[in-house]
């Protein structure tokens, strides 16, 4: 029994120490990316959709390269959602499941790409009436590392009532 238990505390404080790695790899900024996160609508009704659109550009004078797709949460681009107490706000999916490959898109200087999510309230909790801070983060990789940096957008409050 006492075997059991140490293996678990042992299993335990891995896993403590990876997210911690991760989260230190995943400290560096990139400053070559530039993403900008936009609402057409910050104050919605409670069963009103909310669109957003997140578009990430190349502020650096080199080409970048990138994932040919955005795909949330597991796939290089995640949202932050909290809400009004600086609670996480939960993700509801769905999840996508993919295969990466070698494609990239490549952005030279001063170009952008991007992607509108719609019915934004059917991907995280938004089922309350509330203030709700949302902000894009790119450049975190489906393994939870930063091999590019992250790039942060702006932050845009919603409000729902």
């Amino acid at each position: 029994m006492m075997r059991l238990f140490l293996s678990l505390i042992a299993f335990l404080l891995m896993d403590v120490a990876e997210a911690a790695t991760s989260a230190s790899s995943c400290a560096k900024q990139n400053t070559a990316l530039h993403i900008k996160l936009v609402s057409e609508k910050l104050k919605i009704s409670l069963h009103d959709s909310i669109d957003l659109s997140v578009t990430i550009t190349n502020s650096s004078s080199q080409p970048v390269q990138l994932i040919p797709f955005m795909e949330l949460e597991s796939y290089w681009l995640r949202f932050e959602v909290v809400d009004e107490k600086n609670r996480r706000v939960r993700w509801l999916g769905p999840e996508v499941k993919m295969i990466e490959n070698a494609s990239r898109v490549t952005l030279y200087q001063g170009y952008y790409w991007g992607r509108r999510f719609e019915h934004f309230e059917q991907l995280y909790d938004l089922s309350k009436i509330g203030k709700y801070r949302v902000r894009a983060i790119y450049g975190v990789s489906p393994d939870g590392l930063c091999p590019i940096g992250k790039a942060i957008s702006n932050s845009i409050d919603l409000t729902i009532n």
